[in-house]
């Protein structure tokens, strides 16, 4: 009876100490999932090619009613050839996602630091974020 008690007394912590790990470790699984949502899409120019090595700079903004710009986010990344379309996946960071504003994005493509193509207006992001981005962008004259 006695190794009983003993055993029933450390089996009770450890036992507690599994439930803990398995509810902590459930909790932020679920954390990190919300925190990397992404957007997928195609930035794209009908008339030019867009040049190897070119920096692309991506801008999500949150809009308000009047589609003036709350504040922005910028994603940068680099072409690696050249070609008529470059396509992108980011992910959002929170403050983006929970926004109760409408998210735009534009873009902007330099070429050894000089401007050479952007968008000429805002894209407005669907608010289920699962539809695939097409970004036009035309050559700067």
């Amino acid at each position: 009876m006695r190794k009983s008690n003993r055993f029933n007394h450390l089996l009770r912590p450890m036992l507690t100490l599994i439930f803990m790990s398995l509810l902590f470790g459930c909790a932020n699984f679920t954390k990190n999932i919300k925190s990397k949502f992404n957007i997928k899409g195609d930035v794209y120019s009908q008339s030019t090619d867009i040049p190897e090595n070119s920096d692309i700079t991506l801008s999500i903004t949150n809009l308000d009613i009047t589609h003036s710009i709350k504040n922005s986010f910028d994603f940068h990344f680099k072409t690696t050839e050249t070609n008529r379309t470059v396509s992108f996946s980011i992910n959002l960071p929170d403050e983006l996602v929970n926004s109760p504003h409408q998210l735009g994005a534009s873009v902007r493509i330099e070429k050894e630091g000089e401007l050479i193509m952007m968008s000429n207006k805002i894209i407005e992001i669907p608010m289920n974020h699962s539809e695939k981005l097409s970004l036009p962008i035309i050559p700067i004259q």
